[in-house]
């Protein structure tokens, strides 16, 4: 009596098993690597975002000073070049001043005199692009002011219109800021950040 055995299907069932494993890890390691590449890539979006929001965030530091430090010139409507706005020892990039008293989406003349002022930093790597909207009004006018349009005036203002009581000085400052130089804050891979203030 000899007695024959067939290995055959065991040794089938060991490399389907095999292969079964294989598979099943190398799936878990490509999702790993997947995963992997998808936070270097957003850790390296946030890095940069950072430097976006940071930009911004001083940004609206110097708007402030500049505001506050120039405020009767500001008020008074005075160019831009007159003021020439500089901070933490950086000249503007570039700069324009618009006087919007009398426009249409001002209420009529002696009630409101509208001023704009928008100029830029660039700090190295990053640049900085500040438009301040200052307001003034003689306190004898009655009733609410308001500037209509404002999506024109300043990007990103959550209104259309901006009312105020008379006799106030208020302002509206939207910094934008950027990860790239000023000259090329239009090329593929800039990230902006913004910030709005109004006082």
């Amino acid at each position: 009596m000899n007695r024959h055995t067939n290995s055959q299907p065991e040794s089938g069932f060991a490399l389907l098993m095999a292969l079964i494993v294989v598979g099943v890890v190398l799936t878990i390691g490509l999702s790993i690597l997947d995963l992997s590449i998808k936070q270097v890539r957003l850790s390296s979006n946030a890095d940069q975002s950072e430097v976006a929001y940071h930009a911004a965030n001083a940004g609206m530091e110097c708007a402030r000073f500049i505001r506050r430090s120039e405020s009767d010139a500001m008020e008074d409507g005075e160019d831009i070049s007159d003021i020439n706005p500089s901070c933490f020892g950086v000249g503007t990039y570039a700069e324009d001043f618009t006087d919007h008293t009398g426009e249409s989406y001002v209420p009529p003349v002696n009630e409101v005199e509208l001023y704009q002022y928008e100029y830029s930093f660039s700090w190295g790597s990053s640049c900085t692009l500040i438009n301040t909207l200052v307001a003034s009004s003689s306190p004898l006018v009655v009733g609410t002011l308001e500037v209509t349009d404002m999506d024109t005036l300043v990007r990103g203002y959550p209104n259309l219109v901006w009312d105020f009581q008379p006799g106030e000085k208020p302002t509206v400052i939207s910094v934008r800021g950027f990860n790239k130089s000023c000259n090329n804050i239009d090329s593929y891979g800039t990230i902006q950040r913004e910030l709005l203030i109004e006082f």
